[in-house]
């Protein structure tokens, strides 16, 4: 069978695109979840090949079935509406997302996002990424019918610098037919097995990554903190490529976050600078001087950010974009909240994808209503409203400590 034509990409020399497409040839993309905890529908849903107008193409899928897994079962009215919506959707390429722009900010609608088990603890108090104590009898990561090894194991990575060996697994939850991936420390050590917080060497490490991304730009990299997105308590990030669908609006489309204006800045070792942007959530882009290949203070300006939020709950966005006239090299958002859900978007559990401006509905009618034309933008509203508050005491906060604490070869320069 040929393979379908998809977006090409790779992290730390690992074809990651052509292993997606292996995926799901292999049927290794599918999962099977309640539909709603309280209702006895059961779905298997996920990625498979589909012949379209001649050409192989990825397609999203969803089934009702038994507990055996038949699907000789009556639909229900729910599922239907459900798969004909899909196929309603689906354009010449088989895939049923849809993408919509409002100014700056992008709007997608995949409704196979939404068929993804519970989380793994309830609704986060507010202003608080502290994680509930790691327990691995509960961490479905490493036990029970949707554990890791259960899956291939596409790669595990150490590059030179790394603390720790990074395993890379396909994603099911969310499922995307361009595909989807996690990545976290080894499972093969059991010291990795911990909660979702950020440490010290996953700053360095993450920047790592982040540097090997080809072709550059190909690949975004992301955490969720507790409080802030994530829905399994053990440590990981997320891989997938950048927004597609319609190519005249997706060829030029760069981020929102990325464009944004600094309000304030400051520079270590003509290397490393951190600027507090003009953005509707609370953001800081920590990025490299041109020819500067300083990585590691990358990484401990990272970390030190981190230590100033405490427990804010907070999202980290790495991209490794190329620069006119200048070798790609990695860039690091991160976004300080005060709460998990916009009221204006109650249904929405905002992540680093809406942080970086990129956000999933979950109907049609959402869909429209975050891309009607004319009013304020209701996406700039709900990351206003999920800002961490006192930006400004926290910029400063966040300058003492980089002047006062890092050690003298990282001495705060302007």
């Amino acid at each position: 069978m040929a393979a379908p034509v998809g977006p090409s990409y790779s992290l730390a020399s690992i074809d990651l695109s052509r292993a997606w497409v292996d995926l799901v040839k292999k049927d290794h993309v599918v999962a099977t979840t309640r539909l709603k905890p309280d209702a006895d529908i059961t779905v298997r849903y996920g990625v498979r090949l589909s012949h379209q107008g001649g050409s192989i193409v990825f397609e999203d899928f969803v089934e009702e079935v038994d507990q055996s897994g038949s699907t000789e079962v009556a639909e229900s009215e729910l599922v239907k509406n459900i798969k004909e919506t899909l196929s309603r959707c689906r354009d010449a390429e088989g895939s049923s997302l849809k993408f919509r722009v409002k100014g700056p900010f992008a709007c997608q609608l995949q409704l196979v996002r939404t068929m993804r088990p519970a989380p793994a603890f309830g609704p986060s108090e507010r202003c608080s990424s502290r994680p509930p104590p790691y327990d691995s009898s509960t961490d479905s990561f490493v036990t029970g019918p949707l554990r890791l090894e259960l899956r291939p194991l596409l790669g595990r990575v150490k590059l030179a610098g790394m603390t720790n060996d990074w395993d890379i697994y396909h994603n099911m939850s969310p499922a995307d037919v361009r595909g989807h991936f996690l990545l976290l420390p080894s499972l093969s050590e059991r010291s990795n097995w911990r909660s979702q917080a950020f440490e010290r060497s996953d700053c360095s490490d993450m920047v790592l990554l982040c540097s090997s991304i080809e072709p550059p730009g190909s690949l975004v990299l992301g955490f969720n903190s507790i409080g802030a997105g994530a829905s399994q308590n053990h440590i990981h990030c997320h891989a997938s490529p950048p927004p597609a669908g319609d190519q005249a609006l997706t060829e030029s489309w760069v981020y929102p976050v990325a464009q944004a204006s600094s309000i304030a800045s400051v520079n270590f070792k003509d290397s490393v600078t951190l600027s507090w942007l003009e953005y509707p959530v609370f953001s800081l882009r920590l990025s490299l001087k041109a020819g500067s290949s300083d990585v590691m203070l990358l990484g401990h300006v990272l970390h030190a950010v981190l230590e100033v939020l405490a427990e804010a709950p907070y999202n980290i966005g790495f991209l490794n974009q190329p620069a006119p006239m200048a070798p790609a090299s990695p860039e690091v958002f991160v976004f300080a909240r005060a709460q998990e859900r916009a009221t204006t978007v109650p249904s929405l559990k905002m992540g680093v994808s809406e942080m970086m401006g990129v956000f999933h509905a979950q109907s049609h009618e959402e869909l429209d209503r975050f891309t009607a034309p004319g009013g304020e933008n209701p996406m700039a509203v709900a990351l206003r409203e999920v800002s961490i508050e006192h930006p400004e005491t926290l910029w400063r906060s966040i300058k003492d400590k980089l002047t006062l604490e890092l050690t003298p070869e990282f001495t705060l320069r302007s």
